[in-house]
């Protein structure tokens, strides 16, 4: 990961979230697929609530296809809420605005 910030991880169920500023990259706990890159440049965050308290997001790579869907638990949701908040704040929520590159 490169964008010279501090890196701030949170664990979502088998996955590591991992931020450095600009590059979010998902890293699977099974070990056996390579690690998901997003720049939050060309990134849409979508959040739904769903059973239990929990909510899922996905964070898809515009235009190329790319997307990871994750669930916070309940007790995982402050710090996964603390890091979505700075994606969003670095320019990663790209919900409903209209891209062209």
């Amino acid at each position: 990961m490169s964008g010279g910030g501090e890196i701030r991880e949170v664990v979502v169920d088998d996955r590591i979230v991992a931020f450095d500023g600009r590059v979010v990259e998902i890293f699977n706990g099974s070990g056996t697929a390579p690690s998901l890159p997003l720049h939050v440049a060309r990134m849409r965050v979508e959040v739904q609530p769903t059973w239990k308290d929990r909510q899922q997001v996905e964070l898809r790579q515009e235009r190329r296809g790319n997307r990871a869907m994750l669930e916070a638990r309940p007790q995982a949701r402050p710090a996964f809420e603390a890091l979505m908040a700075d994606i969003r704040s670095a320019g990663g929520d790209r919900t409903g605005e209209e891209q062209t590159f």
